[in-house]
């Protein structure tokens, strides 16, 4: 996979010791196994940063299908808690390149909100 993640990383100056670190994601709903990948940073304001990317090969729809049950997975099979991490859906499109960044909201109604680029370096900052 190539991504924009780790030169964006890089480029803010965040440290990261794992990138893009597989984990087997099992679906509550039906116990289908997925592949995501974990890429946890810190800020140089020490900020911590949780990125969660999918792998898409077909319809990118099925990137942001069962967002509680994938956040909820990770809290509780992982160090990552919601509340220490800003956790971030990065959608890594692998037919055309192409790649989209969501922070995922803890709770509320709105789940995810796509972050573009230049905000995303704010987050970062």
């Amino acid at each position: 996979m190539e991504s924009i993640l780790k030169n964006l990383l890089q480029k803010k100056g965040c440290y990261f010791e794992k990138y893009l670190s597989k984990i087997q994601y099992i679906k509550t709903k039906d116990d289908i196994r997925e592949s995501v990948y974990l890429t946890p940073a810190f800020t140089p304001k020490n900020k911590k940063v949780l990125f969660i990317t999918r792998e898409v090969k077909g319809n990118w729809f099925d990137s942001v299908k069962d967002i509680d049950d994938l956040k909820t997975y990770i809290t509780n099979n992982s160090s990552y808690a919601h509340g220490d991490y800003i956790f971030i859906l990065h959608v890594y499109i692998e037919n055309i390149r192409f790649e989209q960044f969501y922070l995922m909201h803890e709770s509320g109604g709105k789940k995810l909100q796509r972050i573009p680029a230049d905000e995303l370096e704010k987050v970062l900052e």
